[in-house]
């Protein structure tokens, strides 16, 4: 099992479009594997088939994060 194979509980919530709670009763109950707080992507997608793995939302966020972090550094390096 590669690391990548894993996603938080936070980050596995949010693709399936569920809380952690849910999670945590899946995992509880024996439905869902975890591993130190962790799930598979195979083991989700099994227990929820309609989970979107790319979560174009997310990822929009962080290249914006990161081109307003970019121009910050060019201003201050202007100045």
């Amino acid at each position: 099992m590669a690391f990548t194979d894993l996603l938080t509980l936070s980050r596995a919530a949010r693709l399936a479009g569920v809380t952690r709670g849910v999670l945590q009763k899946r995992i509880r109950d024996g439905e869902l594997r975890s591993f130190e707080g962790m799930v598979r992507i195979e083991d989700l997608v099994r227990a929820f088939p309609g989970t979107a793995l790319e979560d174009h939302a997310e990822l929009a966020r962080v290249a914006q994060i990161k081109e307003r972090a970019f121009a910050r550094r060019v201003y201050e390096r202007a100045l």
